[in-house]
């Protein structure tokens, strides 16, 4: 890249602060200490510059936590945002209907180059630079996910209320739909979307919970069955204060995605680890 080319001149041929700039570039995400500084580039003062640099925009201070300071080349995080910027671009290109992606799906990803906390120190600077969106359930780009008019965008908001005022009695599509006043063909794939992007979770096909109501229920069922060895159906339904109409779906879901499996005529947690 131009940006390589640059620093291996000034890498041989620069001024100290030049040195200094190309070394650090050079080391790139890679921890390195005032000594090694002063030793790649040949110079004695590497704090004092440094600091100028940081002052002049060249070289970036990222301040992780109180205990911790990285100093990065400012071209380094450039083209971490830009390949931060190219991954979401294809998951949305994978998964048009998100308007978010889970951050979690990026710590994975850069797992080798950056730990998380310094990710999440990243990811914060580009969203305030509005490089990204980013909120409490993932980050996306701008401009990328479904777009709504503003009755749907309405629409949904109800629509997710309503899942979480319902409890472990949620109503089926066909209900929201029949309820809907406007946009009624809009409300299926409006519920979709909703679980798409994790507020609402899939029980069956005609039932959806809100995301905190399934939290909620495997917190309660974690303490129960662990109290008690193992809950029956029955006993699951009494805990829900739901009918058998709910329970019985819910339960085969929480079968199906292993939090739960059948003991004869109980159910017991599959692994303690998944909860959450």
């Amino acid at each position: 890249s131009e940006a390589t080319i640059r620093c291996l001149e000034q890498l041989e041929q620069g001024n100290a602060s030049q040195r200094a700039a190309a070394a650090i570039y050079f080391a790139g995400m890679s921890p390195w200490t005032m000594a090694d500084l002063s030793r790649l580039a040949g110079i004695d003062d590497a704090r004092s510059l440094c600091e100028q640099m940081i002052n002049e925009g060249e070289l970036v201070q990222l301040k992780i936590n109180a205990q911790r300071h990285l100093i990065w080349h400012r071209e380094t995080l450039e083209e971490l945002y830009q390949r931060i910027e190219q991954s979401l671009g294809k998951m949305h290109d994978r998964e048009p209907l998100r308007s978010t992606i889970e951050t979690s799906r990026l710590t994975n990803q850069f797992s080798y180059c950056v730990d998380a906390a310094t990710l999440d120190y990243v990811l914060r600077r580009m969203a305030k630079a509005k490089r990204i969106r980013r909120t409490d359930r993932g980050v996306g780009l701008a401009g990328r996910g479904p777009e709504l008019t503003k009755s749907e965008t309405q629409l949904l908001s109800e629509l997710i209320a309503k899942y979480q005022q319902a409890g472990c009695q949620p109503p089926t599509v066909k209900e929201c739909e029949k309820a809907a006043t406007k946009n009624k063909s809009s409300v299926a794939s409006l519920i979709s979307l909703a679980a798409t992007e994790g507020d609402l979770v899939q029980v069956s096909a005609e039932f959806y919970l809100h995301r905190d109501v399934e939290q909620e229920l495997r917190d309660k069922l974690t303490a129960e069955i662990t109290a008690e060895g193992g809950l029956t159906l029955s006993q699951i339904r009494e805990l829900m204060s739901t009918s058998r109409k709910y329970a019985v779906p819910i339960c085969e879901y929480l079968d199906r995605i292993g939090f739960t499996k059948r003991q004869g005529d109980l159910r017991v947690l599959a692994a303690p680890s998944t909860n959450g």
